[in-house]
């Protein structure tokens, strides 16, 4: 898949379209799943619903059936935007046999449908008022015991922790960031893009994480920031002892998400 770009000013000028066009079809409160991996259009759809004072549901994009209908009921979400699959998994798919029985989801969108996303189904109008507690993101914890539960989140909560998170790993403004932790995760959509973009970074996304690949952009890009779980971490020094590249950019690597062991760090 060929790389793409955005520029800040061309973010910020989707999100903005998307937000608008999203409010002749929703109204500010209401919440839509996202079903997708790491894409640009999930970072659009996360500050295009924020914008438009609409709450973005995270899914992983790993979930079966049960799951997905799970977090789409007891969410409330009245969208779902989506890719068709995913590593093998047919969301596109389980999607439709799950929305059939939940008549609250007005309408399923493919992300990579920019006609279907971005579609204006009346006239545009100007961008809500939206206040730094109101809520933004509903997030499913892990369901380590029992089925998972949604934490509610509000703007200036996830933005006020990316930002402290980013301060206190010393990141340099401007600094080239590889991002491998999954969007729908809070490593992921709130750490690594919020704290990114509140630091003006570079930030390489990549759509799924494979070990070599994360290796050779790290080389190749000068990355200089990082964050994975433990088990992409050690994935990446198998990798590099099989195949080794120059690290030497590389300031600062967070880990977390599960037990750090002492040897990894």
């Amino acid at each position: 898949e060929l790389a793409r770009h955005w520029t800040y000013a061309e973010l910020l000028a989707d999100s903005e379209r998307l937000a608008k066009a999203l409010l002749t079809r929703y109204q500010p409160g209401e919440r839509i799943a996202v079903w997708a991996p790491n894409i640009p259009e999930w970072i659009i759809t996360e500050f295009g619903f924020a914008l438009a004072g609409i709450v973005l549901v995270t899914v992983n994009p790993g979930y079966q059936p049960r799951e997905l209908k799970y977090v789409l009921e007891q969410s409330r979400a009245v969208g779902l935007f989506l890719i068709k699959e995913h590593r093998g998994n047919p969301i596109a798919r389980i999607a439709a046999e799950v929305v059939a029985d939940i008549p609250a989801i007005r309408e399923v969108i493919d992300l990579n449908d920019h006609a279907a996303l971005f579609r204006e189904a009346g006239p545009v109008g100007p961008l809500p008022e939206v206040h730094p507690r109101d809520s933004v993101q509903i997030q499913y914890t892990s369901g380590t015991t029992g089925f998972p539960k949604g934490v509610v989140l509000h703007h200036h909560g996830i933005t006020n922790n990316a930002r402290h998170g980013f301060a206190r790993m010393n990141m340099p403004p401007g600094a080239t960031t590889l991002v491998i932790m999954p969007l729908f995760h809070t490593g992921g959509c709130g750490m690594a893009i919020l704290g990114g973009v509140q630091f003006g970074c570079r930030m390489l996304l990549m759509r799924q994480f494979e070990p070599q690949k994360a290796n050779a952009l790290i080389e190749s890009e000068g990355v200089i920031g990082m964050m994975g779980v433990p088990t992409m971490l050690i994935a990446m020094l198998e990798a590099d002892a099989a195949q080794p590249r120059n690290f030497a950019s590389v300031k600062m690597a967070g880990s977390g998400g599960s037990m750090v062991p002492p040897e990894l760090i």
